[in-house]
């Protein structure tokens, strides 16, 4: 048997971090048994469908290497892969049930409805729509026609059998004959529902295993019925537990963390994201894991059958290691270069500082710098926006704004002898490092009578001067990058904010 499956989402919408997790688990499932995986569009419910989302569901599996072999967007022998196409083929399915006895036409109306829902609960505490209920309740055989099409439940369970699941995560399931309602199989506007459509879909594609969220679990028998009724065995089905938000109610796309987009949109890697939606359901040998290795571990029988709560102290845990190899590794910190390069470009450009223009263009000048800071991001838009200091001048007046009235002397007495070593460095091109340099400069200030400074402390005014920070990577490293001449001129530039007279206090 040729195994085929397929993920089937809702063109809702942003592709929620469950659908991922569904998506995922069937390509490895497909990859890891030589089979095919495909993308169907289920669009049949006309007034929750977002324009142009399908497109970006498709996008973002491709971004995340799990890309369908077949189906929308991508084309295949079992299209169309969108349900609106395929309407003629459910019509034919339904006629069929019909004609069978399995199936017929009711037209109680929402109200008529509620009320059998409500007598219902208050006589027995839970609501299954059945037919021959209904018909006591509302009104006789003459209420059959139009409206919508229904399964008849009992007589399909008497005919075809009764509707276990056994399924390929949570073993045998038995779901009692009383709880398998009539469901609704075609609307009143002629479009079929999920039951339907997508037992007819699996059927006519193919579909070997149906591997989906747990919410369709109580639907299952619904669908085995269906399944033999339109004359074919139903398929193996394996239902994935649900994704909890972090207080335990069920993630919805609504939530903060529920959808792909908000993690991307929070510089997130499409590797964490996908390294640590795969561990939301089954806990693979080690954090990070590529789609290859993925494969290799994944098994249905490994899927855990409880909820899995949404934990975004080790989903950022994940994201840190993941940039962090990718800094480390030169094709990562190439491909950061390829990113970040033109935004670099655009943020000097409207800094209102002066830019160290040659090293903007320098590949391997971000390289190092991207060594020099891995240890302090988290994602990769930080590399600019903490440390755009490496490629543009710092706001000259960082220095004076944070040094107390009463220090400013001293701080300025140190760092013209700073600046004066600074100066001879950069006219002989050579010299000892900033550790050498803030010790002559501590000792010169200390012979000319000024107030002593220590090592810590200085190095505090030479990082502000520096940088505009009053944190970071080491500052030796930082000096290192900027080099004398760099550093001279910012250096000079913040002891001409610091002499100024400091504004009054209001």
């Amino acid at each position: 048997m040729t195994v085929r499956v397929r993920f089937a989402p809702s063109p809702t919408g942003l592709l929620h971090l469950g659908g991922l997790r569904t998506a995922l688990y069937n390509f490895l499932f497909a990859r890891k048994h030589g089979g095919r995986f495909i993308l169907r569009i289920e669009d049949t419910d006309t007034a929750r469908t977002v324009p142009g989302s399908a497109s970006l569901l498709l996008r973002m599996l491709q971004d995340a290497g799990i890309g369908p072999d077949e189906g929308y967007g991508v084309g295949g022998d079992h299209g169309p892969y969108v349900q609106s196409e395929r309407k003629e083929l459910y019509a034919a399915a339904a006629a069929r049930l019909e004609q069978a006895g399995l199936a017929y036409r009711c037209s109680y109306d929402d109200a008529e409805v509620e009320r059998y829902r409500k007598e219902e609960e208050a006589r027995v505490g839970s609501f299954v729509f059945r037919r021959r209920a209904a018909e006591d309740l509302l009104g006789g055989a003459g209420r059959r026609g139009g409206g919508v099409i229904r399964l008849d439940a009992e007589r399909a369970l008497q005919q075809l059998g009764e509707a276990e699941v056994e399924d390929l995560v949570r073993g045998r399931v038995v779901i009692p004959n009383d709880k398998v309602d009539d469901a609704i199989l075609v609307k009143s506007d002629g479009l079929p529902t999920y039951h339907l459509a997508s037992v007819v879909d699996d059927q006519n594609m193919g579909i070997s295993h149906v591997i989906r969220g747990e919410e369709w679990l109580s639907s299952a028998p619904k669908h085995i019925l269906l399944h033999r009724a339109l004359g074919h065995p139903p398929p193996p089905f394996a239902h994935l537990p649900l994704l909890l938000n972090p207080d335990g109610g069920k993630l919805s796309k609504r939530h903060e963390h529920g959808t792909v987009e908000s993690f991307v949109r929070q510089g997130f890697e499409m590797k964490a994201i996908l390294s640590y939606t795969a561990s939301m359901g089954f806990t693979p040998s080690k954090e990070i894991m590529t789609v290859k290795e993925l494969i290799e571990e994944f098994d249905l029988s490994k899927v855990h059958k409880h909820g899995t709560r949404v934990d975004i102290g080790k989903f950022s845990s994940i994201q840190t290691s993941v940039l962090r190899g990718m800094c480390q590794d030169s094709e990562g910190r190439r491909g950061l270069w390829l990113e970040l390069g033109p935004r670099l470009r655009e943020l000097v450009k409207v800094s209102g500082q002066p830019i160290l223009a040659d090293r903007v263009e320098d590949d391997k000048y971000f390289e190092e710098v991207v060594k020099t800071v891995v240890e302090r991001v988290e994602r990769r838009s930080e590399i600019l926006s903490q440390f755009l200091y490496f490629w543009t001048d710092p706001d000259p007046e960082a220095l004076a704004s944070h040094t107390a009235a009463e220090a400013r002397e001293q701080v300025i007495a140190h760092l013209e002898n700073f600046e004066q070593e600074l100066q001879k460095q950069a006219e002989r091109r050579e010299g000892g490092g900033l550790d050498v340099l803030i010790e002559e400069a501590r000792k010169a200030a200390k012979a000319a009578g000024a107030k002593a400074m220590s090592k810590g402390a200085m190095m505090k005014f030479v990082r502000l001067a520096l940088t505009g920070k009053d944190g970071g990577p080491s500052l030796t490293d930082i000096f290192a990058l900027l080099g004398p001449p760099v550093s001279l001129r910012r250096v000079s530039s913040s002891l001409k904010f610091l002499r100024a007279p400091a504004a009054p206090s209001s």
